[in-house]
């Protein structure tokens, strides 16, 4: 995280192992600030039943919760009115962190005017790409809840080659010593 922080690298933070006992979405979001000084966005919030079992997350921005099945995630209007009241508050902290990168968000939030998702989302790369804050997304990786949208945020927020411009390199000289890497590949032939 250091050393991202740096070279001004974009990051986004990924909260894994939902799934287990004691697993504590907010205290994570809370540390993120606390320890790391970063600004935290909330994007998702899991999807938590009545006995602690991760069914999913709540995506903050498209107002749906995704359900994971094998090779398929299912969109769903979210199922109670509790889950619909924590994205709804996720939402107005999103709105909140974003204007300070886009005017467009400015002026529909300062106007009470709903947000539109487009420019919402444009508005958090823009601050995802500048370091304003760090996006949070959730999931349980073992069980393959989260991992489909965790990876549609890293192509859609964090950037691409075609951002980092070309790269710079100097001509070598005839007489330089050689500087190499060398590494040992390992191939299986037996699995």
């Amino acid at each position: 995280w250091h050393k991202a922080t740096r070279f001004a690298l974009p990051r986004i933070v990924f909260v894994n192992k939902l799934d287990r006992a004691g697993a504590d979405f907010g205290r994570c979001v809370d540390d993120v600030r606390t320890r790391l000084g970063a600004t935290p966005v909330v994007l998702q919030l899991p999807w938590v039943d009545d006995i602690g079992g991760v069914n999913g997350v709540i995506d903050v921005v498209d107002n749906v919760a995704l359900s994971f099945a094998p090779k398929r995630v299912d969109r769903q209007a979210i199922p109670t009115a509790k889950l619909q009241a924590a994205r709804d508050a996720a939402y107005d902290a999103v709105c909140a962190a974003v204007p300070i990168v886009d005017v467009d968000v400015f002026a529909a939030v300062s106007a009470g005017k709903d947000v539109d998702v487009g420019v919402l989302k444009r508005a958090l790369r823009t601050g995802t790409l500048t370091n304003a804050f760090v996006p949070v997304l959730c999931g349980a990786a073992l069980k393959d809840i989260g991992i489909e949208p965790l990876l549609d945020a890293v192509v859609a927020l964090l950037p691409s080659p075609a951002d980092r411009g070309a790269v710079q390199g100097c001509d070598p000289v005839d007489d330089a010593p050689v500087l190499a890497l060398a590494f040992k590949v390992l191939h299986d032939n037996y699995g």
